[in-house]
């Protein structure tokens, strides 16, 4: 099996694509294929969708079984990729497959978030069965491609293997064409408290000291 990893970049956060290259170095399996999404977009123009399509396509040309949609700014336990694989087996293979919840955390804000979905995951935490098979794509310019997918290709979702020790996080800071609201300072589902220290044990004193350098630009 041919596993791909699907990273949509656009060169406006370059601070974060270094913590992202880290992440998948220190991968206990490790990707046959990368693919980082990087052509020049238009500026203020959100091209999430044309860039997931565009990437998900050249890694069925390159060979790729599964891919992994793997965002460039949000933080990964070092056995994700292995977890994501074998969970995915247990339930049969679907062609889309990902994590019902999802944890985020902002840089600036030192605000965590949690979030339960219902039939989907959030796009950085989603498994997809090479080729796709979809009738249809959103616009390019369609944000919220995850939902789509998950709309649109019959899968599975598990649940996080524990909940004090998150597999992966959600990165939220303001920098760059960021996605989602919870970039946004005003966003107000941040859950009351300081969780610095939660995320420092989550990723651990190395990412922290990484995360500690970019936090000066979330204003």
């Amino acid at each position: 099996m041919k596993i791909g990893l699907c990273i949509p970049t656009r060169g406006d956060r370059p601070q974060f694509l270094k913590v992202c290259k880290n992440l998948i170095q220190r991968q206990t399996v490790q990707p046959d294929e990368i693919y980082f999404v990087d052509f020049p977009g238009q500026a203020g123009v959100k091209d999430i969708t044309l860039r997931y399509r565009k990437g998900l396509e050249e890694l069925t040309k390159r060979g790729c079984d599964i891919a992994l949609l793997w965002e460039d700014d949000d933080w990964y336990a070092p056995n994700y990729i292995e977890w994501m694989i074998q969970e995915w087996k247990k339930v049969g293979q679907p062609r889309i497959f990902g994590v019902g919840e999802t944890f985020y955390y902002h840089l600036g804000l030192h605000k965590r978030l949690y979030m339960k979905h219902f039939g989907r995951a959030s796009a950085f935490n989603t498994l997809l069965r090479l080729p796709i098979t979809m009738s249809t794509w959103p616009p390019e310019q369609y944000s919220f491609i995850d939902m789509h997918f998950w709309k649109h290709i019959q899968g599975a979702t598990i649940a996080f293997p524990d909940l004090n020790n998150p597999i992966s996080i959600g990165i939220k800071h303001g920098i760059g064409l960021s996605g989602g609201g919870g970039h946004s300072r005003n966003f107000r589902k941040w859950e009351p408290g300081d969780f610095r220290n939660w995320f420092t044990n989550a990723v651990g004193d190395d990412y922290g000291l990484f995360y500690k350098n970019i936090e000066p630009l979330c204003v």
